[in-house]
């Protein structure tokens, strides 16, 4: 077996291109220089003081004939070899859309018609519509606002799934408080939220209940990442017979409603009968652990900051990932807004600080 990556391609140093990126002044040399992006693949904003933006999916594309490099192909006779690279004019891209925005939540960013192939695997759109909505909500936009959307923690499937509930509701009167809990919900994850943990433990049990009866219990996971997760809230807003078999909608409603009784359960044997004393802080937690700590007790006293509660999940915008005990795995760590108009009024923020030395003000 052979193996060509265009990771090990001349030049292919990861993220070298940055330099003359940045000093890039219009968007003529914004595109020369994306000609030296090579690795990783990425989507390249722009903007300038003019009020000029863009955007290119930049990577070194290879050209493959009559072939979509998902599979192994038969290598004797040359007719598999890569014909070369794409252009940087071939590459997606787009420069003052009509409708003034751009934005990219690593979904699909394809344009209709594309002839290329350059992915296959996408993120669900969740994301970048809840960035559509904040920028469509407010017609002057501040540093502030940009802010508060970088932070926006706001679940469109908590959403659809509350809306779902309150459709389909509960036999059991105990469980009343609890649809209200969740219809009343907005859909924010914050640390505070009392819906959040009681979602976050639903959608893992929905997640066993739709998958579990053709999946491995071990595949599960996999089943429902990525796109799995948008099937699967497709399937419950609209059941089929291709999925469900007969009485589509019957089995639908015992689905949400035998999943959410237990989600009430764990949810209680979690953080207690009374609903007032939940909040999402309490089960979703983050701890930055420094590599020293692994040296001892002692050690991770002295370096290691928390575990402290956070807010967000996995579809948010602030993207929050994580393990089965519900603390964070992955996470944004580094942010940035910035005034065209007035560059010294930019901000960032780097987790878990800009200082590896404990007692710094920076740590």
């Amino acid at each position: 077996y052979a193996l060509r990556w265009m990771g090990s391609e001349p030049g292919m140093a990861a993220y070298l291109s940055s330099l003359a990126l940045d000093r890039a002044g219009n968007w003529d040399e914004f595109l020369r220089a994306v000609e030296g992006w090579k690795a990783p693949s990425e989507n390249l904003v722009y903007a300038d003081v003019d009020g000029n933006i863009g955007w290119v999916a930049a990577a070194l594309t290879p050209i493959r004939r009559g072939w979509h490099g998902l599979l192994p192909v038969p290598g004797a006779g040359g007719e598999y070899r890569w014909e070369g690279f794409l252009d940087v004019k071939d590459l997606p891209q787009a420069y003052n859309p009509p409708d003034h925005v751009l934005a990219t939540s690593n979904h699909n960013i394809l344009p209709p018609g594309y002839p290329h192939d350059i992915s296959f695997d996408w993120v669900p759109a969740y994301r970048y519509r809840r960035v559509r909505e904040r920028l469509e909500e407010t017609e002057k936009l501040t540093l502030d606002d940009f802010k508060s959307i970088q932070h926006d923690n706001v679940s469109i499937p908590g959403r659809q799934l509350a809306r779902l509930l309150a459709e389909v509701g509960v036999r059991e009167p105990k469980l009343e408080r609890f649809v209200e809990l969740m219809t009343a919900w907005d859909g924010a994850m914050t640390k505070d939220s009392s819906a959040a943990p009681l979602y976050a433990i639903w959608l893992e049990e929905l997640k066993k209940g739709f998958f579990g009866p053709k999946t491995p219990r071990h595949l599960i996971q996999a089943a429902a990442g990525r796109n799995g997760i948008a099937e699967m809230l497709g399937e419950l807003a609209d059941p089929t017979e291709a999925w469900f078999g007969d009485h589509a909608a019957a089995k639908r409603d015992h689905l949400i409603r035998a999943t959410f009784a237990r989600a009430v359960r764990k949810t209680q044997e979690a953080l207690g009968k009374d609903p007032s004393d939940w909040a999402w802080g309490r089960l979703h937690h983050v701890l930055f652990e420094h590599p020293l700590s692994r040296r001892g007790p002692a050690y991770a006293e002295a370096f290691n900051i928390g575990p402290v509660p956070s807010g967000s999940g996995p579809y948010a915008v602030d993207q929050a990932r994580y393990d089965e005990d519900f603390s964070r795995q992955h996470g944004a760590t580094y942010r940035e807004v910035f005034d065209l108009a007035d560059w010294d009024r930019g901000m960032a923020t780097s987790a878990p600080g800009q200082s590896g030395q404990p007692g710094s003000p920076h740590y």
